[in-house]
């Protein structure tokens, strides 16, 4: 079917996760392939030569997500900058368990985007209203803080292996290095390590932040497309037709794209966090000795009481600061308690520096961190003895503590955040804080468990600390147990998948016949259908990753609150941890290398074309700006949405007699940016008539199964118009229908209906904005595309359409999954009918 003929129409394709070059959006070679605007980073493009009946242009937006930018440092380097970049993941995934809340603000709030209304309290600024909607609701308090711990946690490795680890009898080359200095000055020296390596990650995030800043236009040829012939009914803006009175989602909102900028006030806290908590970790060091000493003691044992008191002050100060509303407006002077908070720190950790080059009997440690052949007994409280791995394993405790606590406190959040009528429409029956938190801590711990185990064969020294090993073995054994489980679950789903496959042959092999017309021989048909098939078999193993996310947060926090009572213990000397230290030691062991394993292999597999590790867990938790942790990945949405939204108001811009019409053609990721930009089009005044000439066209999308489950404020089912998506099956052959028949069948037959009590679309949801100007494809072999059930109202009819299971004009049969839509022939009927409706 040959493509709609009108220059007045501009095709705009947004690529998804797996970063499709320009020339394969487009069609074309490399060589055919020029740019219109935008630079190394981001832009459009468009094929020499087209021909296409109207103007097609690529927008390519990966290596906003995944350059790391630094390719001059050669290999050593590059690889320092991907551990750093590894470093930063588990704050994003804390970015991502703050926006999957259910409550974004405290109540209803009538103010139109872009009003003032007060900051946070005691702030007593003037700010849009998203800033202070979005520092607000339920949880998410209690996610910042959990970006906290995750901060201490990170402090707490750094300092384990600079003060236990370097500064220890078993540093290595560094001890031998620094043989000639006091064991007081040594570690005082290596205290400064920590501090450097939390600058080099807010460095890092805050380098890497790229946002949309236009400079002056040259309106030369380049930008000036050919007109349409027809007359412009938009010659004269008229506003947007009005809603129901309530607040606008949290998409519509004017300033959404700007507040990770203000995200520098919440790293003043941090800092000040890190600060006094690695002073904190010096004194924690001393405690044997000052048990030992007795009380009163003498005034240098006394003054590391000091130290430690001060420095556990000064965190939960912090902490109780972060707790409080926080209004990140980029415009807004950091408050002046934040910087006392800072010098409070910064003096904690001078205090613990002074104390130890004035304590002179600062033990060397010697052996009281190596993992010896037979179990090590208790501490002895003698200085010669301190507490098994320094002030780092007393500290590494208390951060576990404080995580299993702080998912306790989400836990205890998330049962009440969703009526009960509603959970089975959010994922994890309203648990995705929670979730997302407790995947974040499991991704810190392995990489703490990875940096121990790389430092120690760094410096010389294969044996970790004991308290490692100990917290290891009771993460590893837990977690083991819960993902053994979910094994079995795939097994028995897979096994499910082959029952009833005679039947589904057949029918496979009579859509293809549909698709690709009569084929000369049968056998190839038959071979061509079981294909087929087995891909969608392999494609129901794919689609459980709610399952699969909420199995590995169990695994994860039973793994945490393992380690803690086996850290606990250990420190405590209980008799019992000697006779099962065999057990303990075999299991640490292998947990940590475990860890080591599983970094190593990611950054292996994301070491291609300078890509960041796991780009596509790096895409899906960077497309909303950073609200949770300062030094988490920087949002690339900053820049994409608005720098889109330009590029459609440039061209529908009137000029001449012309009429002009936009089509976003989106997948996978692509459609959830540009749904972005459609409510992003709104906030900014579009009027209602241009509107009418915006359509959409999605394929391989997410955006009902996950995105609006996993997101309810911000992607959910009254915001994105669509039926809401009942829960996947853990335990069936597949966790939803593959096709659109079976999956409204099932819904019928199981009674999904939303509850009386479900909230109907908000005011201005997208089915006001874009009405029935949106086709979406679907395949029932994609693992990550699914219906939409987009419409008006409940229950939608849909505008689902199903592609071909194949790659049209491959030389060979070829299925297809996940790509090659644009190669298909639903994708130019879909174009052709949403044009139509502009």
């Amino acid at each position: 079917m040959p493509p709609p003929h009108d220059p007045g129409l501009l095709e705009l394709r947004i690529h998804g996760v797996r970063n499709t070059p320009p020339h394969r959006m487009l069609q074309t070679t490399p060589s055919r392939v020029v740019s219109t605007r935008g630079d190394a980073l981001a832009g459009f493009s468009t094929a020499r030569g087209s021909t296409a009946g109207h103007r097609v242009e690529a927008y390519a937006w990966g290596r906003l997500a995944r350059f790391t930018g630094l390719p001059a440092l050669g290999r050593v380097g590059d690889a320092a900058v991907r551990a750093a970049w590894f470093s930063l993941a588990p704050f994003g995934l804390v970015n991502t368990a703050y926006w999957s809340r259910h409550q974004l603000g405290t109540g209803p709030t009538s103010a139109p985007a872009g009003a003032g209304v007060p900051g946070g309290p005691g702030d007593g600024e003037e700010t849009d209203t998203v800033h202070d909607v979005i520092g607000r609701g339920r949880s998410a308090g209690t996610v910042r803080v959990l970006g906290l711990a995750l901060t201490l946690l990170f402090v707490t490795t750094a300092t384990t292996i600079a003060l236990d680890m370097a500064a220890a009898s078993r540093g290595g080359w560094v001890r031998d290095l620094l043989a000639q200095w006091p064991a007081g000055a040594r570690t005082a020296l290596l205290a400064g390590l920590p501090v450097l390596a939390v600058t080099a990650l807010a460095v890092l995030s805050t380098v890497s932040r790229t946002r949309y800043l236009p400079g002056p236009r040259d309106r030369g040829p380049r930008d000036r497309e050919p007109d349409a012939g027809r007359p412009d009914g938009d010659a004269t803006p008229a506003p947007a037709a009005a809603g129901p009175a309530g607040p606008p989602p949290a998409l519509a909102r004017r300033g959404l794209w700007r507040v990770g900028a203000g995200m520098r006030r919440l790293g003043v806290l941090h800092g000040a966090a890190a600060l006094a908590w690695t002073g904190t970790v010096l004194g924690l060091g001393r405690v044997p000795w000052v048990l030992a000493a007795g009380w009163p003691a003498e005034p240098l044992a006394r003054s590391w009481v000091v130290v430690v008191v001060l420095g556990a002050v000064v965190t939960a100060a912090v902490g109780i600061r972060i707790l409080r509303p926080q209004v990140h407006d980029p415009r807004s002077r950091t408050p002046v308690l934040h910087w006392v908070l800072l010098a409070a720190g910064a003096g904690v950790l001078v205090a613990g520096v002074a104390c130890s080059l004035l304590d002179g009997r600062l033990p060397d440690r010697a052996g009281s961190t190596v993992l010896p052949g037979s179990p090590p007994g208790p501490p002895t409280g003698t200085p010669a003895a301190p507490v098994e791995g320094g002030g780092g394993g007393l500290a590494v405790v208390g951060v576990t503590v404080a995580l299993v606590l702080l998912l306790g406190v989400l836990l205890v959040q998330g049962a009440g955040a969703v009526p009960r009528e509603r959970r089975d429409a959010v994922a994890w029956r309203g648990q995705g804080p929670f979730v997302f938190a407790a995947l974040a801590c499991g991704f810190a711990l392995v990489l703490s468990f990875s940096a121990v185990i790389v430092a120690g064969w760094v410096l010389g020294d294969t044996a970790p600390p004991v308290l490692y090993v100990v917290f290891a073995a009771g993460f590893t054994l837990l977690a083991l147990a819960a993902l053994l489980a979910l094994g079995v679950q795939f097994v028995l789903a897979w096994r499910a998948g082959g029952e009833g496959a005679a039947a589904e042959l057949a029918a496979v092999r009579e859509r293809l016949v549909t698709d690709a017309g009569a084929w000369d021989e049968a056998p190839v048909v038959s071979t061509a259908a079981r294909a087929v098939w087995a891909s969608r078999r392999r494609a129901s193993l794919f689609r459980r990753a709610e399952v699969t996310a909420g199995w590995a947060a169990a695994a994860v926090l039973a793994g945490l609150v393992a380690s803690a009572v086996l850290g606990g213990a250990w420190l405590a000397g209980w008799p019992v941890l000697e006779q099962a230290w065999p057990v303990l030691r075999a299991a640490g062991q292998a947990g940590l290398w475990a860890a080591v394993a599983l970094v190593v292999t990611t950054a292996v597999l994301s070491a291609r074309d300078q890509g960041r590790p796991v780009g596509l867990l790096w895409d899906l938790m960077c497309f909303l700006p950073t609200q949770a942790h300062p030094y988490g990945p920087p949002c690339y949405s900053e820049r994409v949405v608005p720098e889109v939204v330009d590029r459609i108001e440039d061209w529908l811009r009137p000029e001449g007699a012309g009429r002009r019409r936009v089509l976003l053609s989106g997948h996978s990721m692509g459609l959830v940016l540009a749904l972005c930009v459609l409510f992003h089009l709104s906030a900014r005044g579009m009027p209602a008539a241009r509107f009418r000439r915006l359509g959409l066209v999605s394929y391989g999308t997410q955006v009902r199964r996950y995105f609006g489950r996993f997101f309810p404020e911000v992607l959910g089912a009254p915001v994105l118009s669509t039926v809401p998506a009942p829960p996947p099956s853990a335990a069936g052959r597949d966790p939803w229908p593959p096709l659109l028949a079976g999956e409204v069948r099932r819904e019928a037959d199981a009674g999904w209906t939303p509850a009386p009590g479900s909230p109907g679309p908000v005011p201005g949801h997208l089915w006001e904005l874009l009405g029935e100007r949106w086709t979406n494809l679907y395949r029932p072999n994609d693992p990550l595309g699914f219906t939409v059930r987009y419409g008006a109202a409940w229950p939608a009819d849909g505008m689902d359409v199903q592609a071909e299971e194949f790659v049209r004009g491959a030389y060979q049969f070829t299925v297809a999954t996940h790509d090659a839509y644009l190669e298909s022939a639903a994708y130019a009927r879909a174009v052709r009918d949403v044009a139509g409706r502009l």
